[in-house]
């Protein structure tokens, strides 16, 4: 399991790369790696030297290649992290990783798109894809999509096979990740799939220095929860006869101050003593919580809203309405459609379309019908007219008792 670091949540630092074969960047990924900067890099073009990946050291790290000659992708973790080489996904272009931090199992892989490549994306890409989408797993791609950038006159097959398969590209803002004397472009991609979109945070293009013409591209994989252990009083628990013992015990006889710098120094050490009484009265206690959980996403995020939603438009259609803030949004309603006119139009070109029906003949009503009563007028909620029904009927009540005239109360306007 990977021992990461005792913040919370566990969070697994990556970086995507294309290396070039360049000796310099595979020696700065391969120092970075030993000092803690990164957990997973994701490589295209890496130094090979006689058909193998050269330059990553093994001593801080494992290399993920395939046996092919002349490899043009693989990943370099760090010791630290528990990972499994997914060999039906381990070709020259395409390293496919199985990650696994407790119960949990991440998907990383490092795809580099050639030239030679008839249509993109590969056809290993497009199977891990699928795999991944009926085993459940999430999945990371850093992808070099350079040859097959539209500047070279590609198709949108890339984008066309991304959107179908449901993938989601995590690139963010227009920060260049391919930097040359002449040239800047965004050509290097991250790529999830809808189990891991969520599980990406901090996505960013490195400003330092890469020894490449490509930019590092760093992001944090949230892999989990750890406790955070939490210290705090709960004044209920209080012992209160301790509290007021020892408060005495620290402040002396009443002193009336005659200056200012008195009067700081006396609110200070009352202060103070009052701090210190409570903290010796009132228990420490300590909970360990969960800041989040793996099953939250954005998708139930989103349901949540809707949900909250639909709860506030039914309690405003509630004949009876118990909340405040509910009641106050049915006034200012009522008090905007006292103020306020809303003039309808009939377009005849929306007659005939399914499931307008309704609405089309409230429309033509609405548009033909001549104005009458006082301006402005809008249709009001149901409530509104009840509620000034009841009080014309109080009201007209209250008179006749007032005359004397002993008529029931339930009288109401003709």
């Amino acid at each position: 399991m990977a021992n990461l670091n005792a913040s919370s949540p566990l969070s697994l630092k990556c970086t995507q790369i294309n290396l070039q074969h360049c000796i310099a960047a595979t020696s700065l990924i391969s120092q970075q790696l030993a000092a803690g900067h990164t957990h997973a890099v994701l490589i295209q073009e890496p130094w090979v030297g006689q058909g193998s990946v050269k330059g990553l050291s093994r001593k801080w790290g494992h290399v993920y290649v395939s046996s092919d000659q002349t490899p043009r992708a693989c990943i370099y973790t760090s010791k630290q992290v528990t990972a499994t080489k997914l060999t039906n996904f381990c070709f020259r272009d395409l390293v496919a990783i199985k990650v696994t931090v407790g119960r949990s199992c991440y998907i990383l892989c490092s795809a580099y798109l050639p030239y030679e490549s008839p249509t993109p994306p590969p056809r290993q890409l497009m199977e891990l894809v699928e795999w991944c989408k009926s085993n459940n797993l999430p999945l990371i791609v850093g992808c070099d999509a350079n040859a097959h950038h539209t500047c070279w006159g590609s198709k949108d097959d890339l984008l066309e096979f991304l959107i179908s398969s449901g993938l989601d590209i995590l690139n963010r803002g227009t920060k260049p990740t391919f930097v040359t004397r002449n040239r800047q472009e965004v050509i290097d991609i991250t790529i999830s799939n809808s189990w891991s979109s969520h599980l990406v945070t901090n996505w960013r293009v490195s400003s330092e220095v890469s020894m490449s013409d490509h930019r590092h591209i760093l992001f944090n994989l949230e892999t989990g929860t750890v406790p955070v252990e939490r210290e705090y009083r709960n004044p209920k628990l209080t012992v209160w006869s301790t509290y007021k013992d020892i408060l005495s015990r620290n402040v002396g006889p009443p002193v009336r101050p005659h200056t200012i710098p008195q009067i700081e120094s006396s609110v200070k050490n009352l202060t103070k003593a009052v701090v210190h009484a409570y903290e010796q009265s009132c228990p420490v206690r300590k909970v360990r919580s969960r800041h989040s959980v793996p099953w939250w996403n954005p998708e139930l995020l989103t349901l949540r809203k809707k949900a909250h939603s639909q709860a506030a438009l039914h309690a405003l259609k509630s004949p009876r309405i118990t909340s405040q803030v509910v009641l106050e949004c049915t006034n200012s309603l009522a008090a905007l459609g006292q103020k306020n006119k809303v003039r309808l139009v009939w377009v005849p070109g929306h007659s005939g379309v399914a499931g307008n029906e309704e609405a089309d003949v409230l429309a033509r009503k609405g548009s033909s019908d001549t104005l009458t009563g006082p301006e402005p007028a809008i249709g009001l909620p149901y409530s509104y007219p009840l509620g000034s029904i009841d009080n014309w009927t109080r009201e007209k009540c209250q008179e006749d008792w007032s005359r004397g005239d002993r008529v029931a109360a339930g009288q109401a306007p003709d």
